[in-house]
């Protein structure tokens, strides 16, 4: 999974020097450089689409229709690879039964010819005199296919790992099964393998190591299977939790909506402006027994002239909050109020003393 960062570094460098310089003072070799970088960028980045153009034909959706929270068992795989036409040089299998690692495996493979483009090599440092007692991927497809029958495949960027897989069988002419697969890197918004391993603080030491990096994936798969399953059950405790407030006396879903009339606010009607509430913003969450419709409470605000807003902000001045307040908007008070801001909080009884 080779990246060209430093070249790419490099590209920048001297183009920012040309857009600060007249072109005639660069020097020639900075611009042949940036020359034949660019033209290995192209190159490479046309492969990569032919490649993906093939892989959109014919592998099986990466966001399988299989729910991950049901998968129990899967191997993680991980290719390195000797060339830009995607021939491995090393796999990775770790194999899991029950959500438990249960067995590892590392090959080193020699590419066809025994060949490494030098960009791949410069990832992994392995090269030909590493595998050139090592079997092909022909000689070794037969110690390995029984990993990928009947067995979801998880793999960090699966397109790229999927095709090395299906561009070795190809070329040795060598059948396939039909792959379930899924990819670490789709779920984490195209994190790259060692920002996720750091998200589940996850030892990741030897990256590009097939082995290390396949045990890596197995274990932000694992990882990410008990922390959803973990919030479902948080999501439906809450749920029941809710269907109990609703089932209570003065809690019904129309009662917690504020009209727009009730919103708009109007200082020219108020009777008496010396009170608690007079051009204050104040903000309502939860459910009140003295005010069960929530509307009631938000005119009886803006008869005292406060500017009654549905969300909590730097300008708020006050949170009225009764049983089933909302914790995000608490937190949110918690956190305006640590940074300098003053926003009060009154509950039902000081409501209540306040409006007398």
């Amino acid at each position: 999974m080779s990246d060209y960062f430093e070249d790419y570094l490099r590209i920048y460098e001297i183009s920012k020097s040309i857009n600060e310089q007249n072109i005639d003072t660069i020097p020639l070799k900075d611009l042949q450089m940036i020359t034949i970088l660019l033209k290995d960028k192209i190159q490479r980045q046309s492969i990569e689409i032919n490649e993906l153009r093939k892989e959109i034909k014919t592998t099986k959706s990466l966001n399988s229709d299989i729910n991950p929270l049901s998968i129990t068992s899967f191997i993680a795989i991980d290719f390195e690879t000797a060339t830009y036409k995607r021939m491995a040089c090393q796999l990775g299998i770790v194999k899991v039964e029950n959500r438990q690692i249960v067995d590892e495996k590392i090959y080193l493979i020699q590419p066809p010819n025994n060949y490494f483009d030098s960009g791949c090599l410069n990832v992994h440092g392995i090269n030909p005199s590493i595998t050139k007692n090592s079997p092909t991927f022909r000689d070794l497809w037969p110690e390995i296919k029984h990993y990928f029958n009947d067995t979801p495949v998880v793999a960090h960027n699966a397109a790229f790992d999927i095709d090395v897989l299906k561009t070795n069988c190809t070329y040795y002419n060598l059948s396939l099964p039909e792959l379930t697969t899924f990819c670490t890197c789709q779920i984490h918004n195209n994190l790259t393998l060692p920002d996720t391993c750091a998200l589940y603080n996850i030892e990741l030491k030897n990256h590009h190591n097939a082995l290390e990096d396949a045990r890596a994936c197995a274990k932000i798969f694992i990882h990410h299977i008990k922390v959803i399953n973990s919030l479902k059950n948080i999501r439906a405790k809450e749920s029941d939790q809710t269907r109990k407030e609703k089932n209570s006396a003065y809690f019904k879903p129309a009662s917690r909506t504020i009209s727009s009339e009730a919103l708009k606010q109007d200082l020219s009607s108020v009777v008496n402006p010396d009170n608690f509430f007079y051009n204050k913003k104040v903000v309502i969450t939860g459910v009140f027994e003295t005010f069960p419709i929530r509307e009631d409470l938000a005119l009886k605000l803006k008869e005292m002239g406060a500017d009654v807003c549905t969300s909590i902000s730097k300008k708020t001045n006050i949170v009225i909050y009764g049983e089933g307040f909302g914790p995000a908007k608490m937190q949110k008070v918690t956190d305006l109020n640590s940074e300098g801001c003053n926003i009060i909080l009154l509950d039902e009884n000081e409501l209540r003393k306040t409006l007398i």
